[in-house]
């Protein structure tokens, strides 16, 4: 086995965690079922260790998070304080109760460090398909969305995925449905309120049936309705006599905010209450488009833009045979990945980690000092920095069909430009333990780039153009 490249096409670059293995089969077998091990460095070159709980956060101490950072804020908002001073303390306000920053370094580590490279890989393609981004209190909630909806539900089914996705907290506020009131719900007695249909549209066309299902207007208007009283603006009170905080934060229905009854969806007739989404989305996530749709999607993320029709059918083969299992899903989308002979050029976010995992250096503060705002070796090492730098952080503001898979819109001067001044900080500061030549010899440079290397005696120039060479931004 080329444990370099396979490495590299399906996980984050760590070879030595492949090693094991007798066969392809059972690594990749294995590697999807592996939980993720969420691991860290205490100091910038300290030894790895669990995560801390104290930068950890149930979704409960996130809620109350939000609701005393609003709290407090609204009570500055009405003091009569100097402007500077009103400034100086709503910011202390937001750096007291604030997870943002905690999340985003917990996921950068993990990818610098967790042992389960694969099902890393994985969870990164199911939190772009499920685009969540920063509005409102999404920057709160996005690290249990990643943590608690994406990452348990790659060991379960598709249509549980689809479920606990569209009714978190980060989704129901990010696409706006914690504004869609039904027209006949309790709420709009004074008609100032109505329907949203932001997330309706976005799960029939981004993460379902899409548009080759030819769904039409009313359908749209339809889920909608069904939709009505999901969400809440979370980072207030509830108003104890409108039915108070929902039982389950992970699915907030709220019924002074539904639509009353029964509905109809694609001629079917639906419960009335919060039963009707669980039997939405149990529909959609087995049409037969959504299935062509994802299974399309995730050849392409994994084998290339050249996307082998062979695989495509044994993805929609297995995902039929398994009642949508994604497990099995993904081991058949990996045999495939590996087979094939397309180039799939990585995201800004892969191509970091890989760099790190196989020169074996370091860049990001550990968790013992990541709030320590301080330059580091000459240059700020928060992770929020580095993701951001690189134009793919998963906090960031974006559109909800996600970060693009297509090869030209990460080719352009300026992101050549950011990988290039990563990989020389990577060399200058990362204390790179894997020698350049090591690394050429072990992850499947062509003999091409080879003797173009060979002819670039500063080593630090070589390391760099090794790293921002086509053979490591694509594989």
């Amino acid at each position: 086995m080329n444990l370099g490249f396979i490495s590299r096409k399906i996980g984050l670059g760590d070879r030595e965690l492949l090693e094991d293995y007798s066969s392809i089969k059972e690594l990749i077998s294995t590697e999807v079922e592996k939980p993720i091990d969420f691991v860290g460095a205490e100091t910038i070159w300290g030894p790895v260790k669990p995560w801390p709980d104290k930068l950890s956060f149930s979704l409960e101490e996130r809620m109350k998070r939000l609701v005393a950072r609003r709290t407090k804020h609204d009570q500055l908002e009405k003091s009569n304080l100097p402007d500077k001073e009103l400034v100086r303390l709503i910011n202390e306000n937001k750096e007291k109760y604030k997870v943002r920053e905690q999340d985003q370094h917990r996921f950068f580590h993990a990818g610098c460090f967790s042992s389960a490279q694969v099902k890393l890989r994985l969870s990164y393609f199911w939190l772009n398909h499920f685009t969540v981004g920063s509005k409102d209190t999404t920057p709160s909630l996005i690290g249990d969305y990643w943590g608690n909806t994406i990452i348990k539900g790659l060991d379960g089914d598709f249509n549980d995925l689809l479920y606990y996705a569209v009714c978190h907290p980060a989704m129901v506020t990010y696409l706006d449905n914690i504004h869609n009131v039904g027209p006949n719900s309790s709420k709009n007695d004074d008609k100032d309120y109505g329907i949203n249909d932001n997330l309706a549209r976005e799960i029939l066309e981004l993460h379902t049936v899409s548009p080759s299902a030819k769904y039409t207007e009313d359908d749209i208007k339809n889920c909608a309705l069904i939709l009505t009283g999901w969400g809440f603006i979370f980072d207030k009170k509830w108003d104890k006599e409108k039915g108070g905080r929902p039982k389950n934060y992970r699915e907030p229905w709220y019924k002074h905010q539904a639509e009353p009854g029964k509905k109809k969806v694609f001629g079917m007739q639906l419960s009335s209450g919060p039963k009707s989404l669980r039997e939405l989305t149990d529909y959609l996530a087995k049409h037969p488009n959504t299935i062509d749709h994802i299974s399309r999607k995730l050849v392409r993320h994994f084998c290339g833009p050249n996307i082998p029709s062979e695989a495509v059918d044994a993805v929609k083969r297995t995902w039929a045979t398994t009642n949508g299992n994604l497990p099995e899903i993904h081991k058949t989308v990996l045999l495939h990945a590996v087979k094939s002979e397309s180039k799939i050029f990585l995201w800004p976010q892969t191509w970091v980690f890989q760099a790190l995992r196989i020169s074996k250096a370091r860049i990001v503060k550990g968790f013992n000092d990541f709030k320590d705002y301080e330059m580091y070796l000459g240059f700020e090492t928060g992770s929020n920095t580095f993701m951001e730098e690189m134009g793919q952080d998963f906090w960031s503001r974006r559109q909800p069909n996600g970060f693009s898979e297509n090869k030209e819109d990460w080719m352009s001067t300026e992101h050549l430009d950011r990988r290039i001044r990563l990989a020389d900080i990577i060399y200058r500061y990362g204390k790179p333990e894997r020698k350049i030549d090591k690394i050429i010899s072990e992850f499947d440079i062509s003999e091409a780039t080879k003797s173009k290397l060979s002819a670039i005696k500063n080593s630090r120039a070589k390391f760099v153009a090794t790293l921002c060479s086509m053979d490591i931004l694509e594989v």
